[in-house]
């Protein structure tokens, strides 16, 4: 259990190569429509204290999944970025760190 360790939100998950990332279990794609870049909404899940789900939980355990379910061999998948809400405009490769951590 995280225990909503990450904010809900649009994330921006960026790669470069091809291929097709899948979301799970708090993450689900919203927006595919620019190659290299999936919008991600995430809505953390989780349970009270007598187990009853919270937002659209189907377990107590929670998190963020992401698996590789295709990708071109002579160009895969590789350098993946999954951005906080909020903080995708600010991104560059020569600044790729989240301002709280500097």
């Amino acid at each position: 259990d995280v225990e909503g360790q990450y904010p809900d939100g649009i994330y921006t998950v960026l790669y470069d190569g091809d291929g097709w990332l899948e979301f799970g279990i708090d993450a689900q794609a919203v927006d595919r429509s620019v190659k290299g870049r999936v919008l991600v909404e995430v809505v953390f899940t989780s349970c009270n204290a007598e187990g009853e789900y919270k937002y659209r939980a189907y377990i107590c355990e929670n998190g963020i999944h992401v698996k590789i379910t295709a990708t071109n061999k002579r160009d895969p998948i590789h350098n993946i970025r999954f951005l906080m809400p909020g903080f995708a405009e600010g991104y560059t490769e020569a600044q790729p760190f989240h301002p709280q951590w500097l």
